[in-house]
């Protein structure tokens, strides 16, 4: 049995999502390390408001040798109300490879702490994910994005969909195909709490918030099916 680790899928309303649900964790009371493994995607630190904070960064473990203990980890990362980030530094990512972040998601899986992962690249999800990690891929509802959800979804059976809507036309025949878990408006306000170093979706009429509550519900379903 391993404790579920929440992955997201997606650009830069990933990125958003995944930050609304590690604030959501948080304001709950839950401990939260968030793993960053979307190396072009804006270090999730900045996502999060913590990049100011000492700690390591992937570039800290590119190159270690031996097993990681995951408390020691964790104690090393930036961390603020209760959320601890492994991110990318700033400049240049670190090259890191699936099986570094697999000892990693090793070493952390089974803390008392929700994980969520924020992963770039969905090919990474077969060598990471455990049978009962829930994922959640993020699209626009424009076609030919929709179209590269598909290919994460091929990747990830069991995945779900988010999908921020547009000005453009969503096409139902992929909406239906795919199915969609949840329609999330992201607004100006998300946007701007993340240029001020806030974590985005903690307004209690956020639809942002919403999406996150009920992706935090699908790993805590995922939890006690595992256990």
């Amino acid at each position: 049995m391993t404790d579920p680790i929440l992955f997201v899928v997606g650009a830069a309303e990933a990125a958003l999502v995944t930050a609304a649900v590690v604030g959501r964790a948080a304001a709950r009371g839950d401990a939260v390390v968030a793993v960053d493994l979307a190396a072009w995607q804006g270090p999730l630190d900045v996502w999060l408001g913590l990049e100011h904070l000492p700690g390591v960064r992937w570039d800290a473990f590119v190159g270690a040798e031996g097993a990681l203990d995951g408390d020691a980890l964790v104690s090393r990362l930036p961390a603020a109300g209760g959320v601890a980030v492994l991110s990318h530094p700033r400049g240049l990512p670190a090259p890191i490879e699936p099986p570094l972040a697999g000892e990693v998601l090793a070493a952390v899986r089974g803390r008392p702490a929700v994980v969520v992962v924020r992963a770039g690249d969905p090919s990474w999800l077969t060598p990471l994910r455990a049978p009962d990690d829930p994922v959640a891929i993020v699209t626009s509802d424009r076609v030919p994005e929709l179209t590269a959800a598909y290919a994460a979804g091929a990747a990830a059976p069991g995945a779900v969909l988010l999908t921020v809507p547009t000005a453009g036309d969503a096409d139902p025949e992929w909406e239906e195909e795919l199915a969609v878990f949840e329609e999330v408006v992201v607004r100006r306000a998300d946007w701007r709490s993340v240029q001020r170093g806030r974590i985005p979706g903690d307004g209690r009429r956020s639809r942002l918030g919403r999406a996150a509550d009920g992706l935090l519900d699908l790993l805590d379903g995922a939890g006690r099916q595992a256990a």
